[in-house]
């Protein structure tokens, strides 16, 4: 018989995404980030003789895609899970560069490919997310998901700033909407007032 917190980690799974009891993402991320290895490997048995670019192409559209499947409800929070992701992309630059020796430098690797940091294209996602609730381009009402805005001064850095949530759990706290509040109300007012979600996404992406 499963104990109490056995209990509290038996997942369901909704639309692709295993949610536990406790909401905790270490479950899925161990989940998306063995799938995202074994298609890495896939590549690597097929297209090992193929241009930089291919490889780079079939990152995108069949390892990258994996570890981003809804990411911006189940972005991790804890470093174990963070790491087990990057270090997927970090083995698909090598494989992309054909840079497998040690003294190879991953992090210039990066650079030079100009990938950003899976932890960042998270989070962007996940204000890409509010982006959209809030400018009514998801069938998501903003109140239905605590969206209100603060009483803002007029002169105000950013005058859409969002109410901050008040958490009693971690699991809460780094919840996608309490989570992301913080990083939409230190955006400034040129990023908010975006007439599109690509100018947006773009926005965001150059001012990191």
């Amino acid at each position: 018989m499963a104990t109490s917190s056995q209990k509290s980690r038996i997942p369901n799974t909704y639309l692709g995404v295993n949610i536990t009891n406790n909401l905790s993402w270490s479950l899925h991320t161990a989940v998306t980030a063995k799938k995202a290895n074994q298609v890495l490997g896939f590549l690597k048995r097929n297209l090992r003789g193929a241009p930089a670019r291919a490889k780079e192409l079939a990152y995108y559209t069949m390892v990258r895609s994996v570890m981003e499947y809804s990411c911006a409800i189940w972005d991790p929070y804890q470093k174990k899970d963070i790491d087990a992701i990057e270090k997927i992309q970090r083995r698909s630059a090598r494989f992309v560069r054909n840079k497998f020796q040690r003294q190879e430098s991953v992090t210039k690797l990066l650079k030079d490919l100009g990938w950003d940091l899976m932890e960042s294209r998270r989070e962007h996602q996940r204000l890409t997310l509010i982006f959209k609730i809030i400018n009514g381009e998801m069938a998501v009402p903003a109140g239905d998901v605590d969206l209100k805005y603060q009483a803002t001064r007029t002169r105000a850095a950013n005058n859409r700033k969002l109410k901050t949530l008040r958490t009693s759990t971690e699991a809460f706290k780094n919840s996608t909407i309490p989570r992301t509040i913080p990083g939409w109300n230190s955006l400034p007012q040129d990023i908010i007032n975006c007439e599109s979600t690509g100018d947006f996404k773009t926005s965001i992406r150059l001012r990191q």
